[in-house]
């Protein structure tokens, strides 16, 4: 017995032990959100047994259920893609991506004895072509062919960062981002399309990043990457700050003594933006 996604259950080798001999076949439905529970009719399976000889009733494989011939997944989730075949001897089912037979592993599985693949965090690299074979020695092998294309909403793979410069120099936002299909990507200047921001000649914007040269105070302000597609959107903004701070010493040179020869530093530490140039005099001479 197999369930579908839909909800239906197959059997593919129907046997005298799966007929209703003091039970019933119910279904459940019951929701998470609501927290509702409903039960269906019961039904009765009543296996009639046949005369014929073993060789005569064996059938070939048969197709019951299987996911449509091109499927979406999407990054990071869960697809199983099924292949649900009945007959007699029950059949036996192999599965194939781009022609390459399947190994398990930690995130790749089978279920219901082969008749479903499941692809657990799924990753570009398992977009393909996936076939099942299926065969039970009766008859000619079945095969069946699932074309995999793996979706994404866009997430960025280079965020942008707040910027902090001086004035005079040159500010960088950089925002780069993936996903399939391909996004758009868009720039916001305090909260409005960039293209409806006053014109800047030292401003220039490319698709994955914005470059402000001879920053002055009013180049200040808030700057949004947002990267679209049909399935979603990321969006992060961030701040350039144009510093301007008065040079100012915050610790005034030492007395040093010291002995004829020896080498010795005078520190000057100090602070400003833009950078201070530091001059040193000796006797009020430079």
């Amino acid at each position: 017995m197999t369930l579908d996604p839909e909800g239906n259950l197959w059997f593919s080798n129907v046997t005298r032990y799966d007929a209703s001999s003091g039970f019933t076949y119910s279904c459940a439905a019951s929701s998470f959100f609501r927290s509702e529970y409903k039960l269906g009719n019961h039904v009765e399976l009543n296996v009639i047994q046949t005369a014929g000889t073993a060789l005569q009733n064996k059938y070939p494989p048969t197709q019951q259920y299987v996911t449509r011939r091109n499927e979406i997944a999407l990054l990071n989730k869960r697809v199983e893609l099924y292949c649900i075949y009945g007959g007699t001897p029950l059949p036996e089912t192999v599965w194939l991506k781009d022609g390459k037979p399947i190994q398990s592993n930690e995130r790749v599985s089978q279920g219901n004895y082969g008749k479903s693949l499941l692809i657990q965090r799924v990753k570009f690299e398992d977009k393909g072509k996936y076939t099942c074979e299926v065969s039970n020695g009766v008859g000619s092998p079945q095969s069946y062919n699932i074309e995999l294309d793996v979706m994404a909403v866009p997430f960025f793979t280079i965020t942008p960062q707040i910027v902090e410069k001086a004035e005079g120099e040159t500010a960088v936002i950089n925002c780069e981002a993936s996903g399939n299909p391909e996004p758009t990507i868009k720039w916001i200047h305090n909260g409005k399309p960039l293209s409806e921001a006053s014109f800047n000649s030292r401003r220039s914007v490319t698709s994955n990043s914005i470059t402000i040269t001879s920053l002055i105070k009013n180049d200040t302000g808030n700057y949004g990457c947002n990267a679209t597609n049909s399935l979603g959107y990321v969006y992060k903004d961030v701040y350039i700050n144009v510093l301007a701070l008065a040079p100012e010493i915050t610790e005034p040179p030492h007395n040093v003594e010291t002995v004829d020869g020896r080498p010795v530093n005078l520190e000057c530490k100090h602070s400003g933006v833009p950078k201070p140039d530091v001059k040193w005099t000796r006797n009020n001479i430079e």
